[in-house]
């Protein structure tokens, strides 16, 4: 049995700050600050999204992040949609 994601329970929160957010990229550390996860289930969310990088940085588009988080929002079992 899959461990439970932490952050699920504050998704509606999660996608408002994404969406109301001034920046328009995310770091993997930014994520570890945001969802309050580990620098491997960062590395695992930035996987999910497309990613550009920047020197040695990796980012996301606050764009992309704001989607799937409303995806997961909507979705009747976030997991499942998490891990399609």
């Amino acid at each position: 049995m899959a461990r439970p994601v932490s952050w699920f329970p504050r998704l509606p929160a999660l996608a408002r700050s994404v969406s109301e957010s001034a920046r328009s990229h995310y770091t993997c550390s930014d994520l570890e600050r945001l969802f309050e996860i580990q620098p491997r289930s960062a590395q695992m969310l930035m996987n999910l999204l497309p990613a550009v990088r920047i020197g040695k940085s990796l980012l996301v588009e606050r764009e992309a992040l704001a989607a799937l988080l409303d995806r997961l929002a909507a979705a009747e079992d976030p997991a499942r949609e998490l891990a399609a």
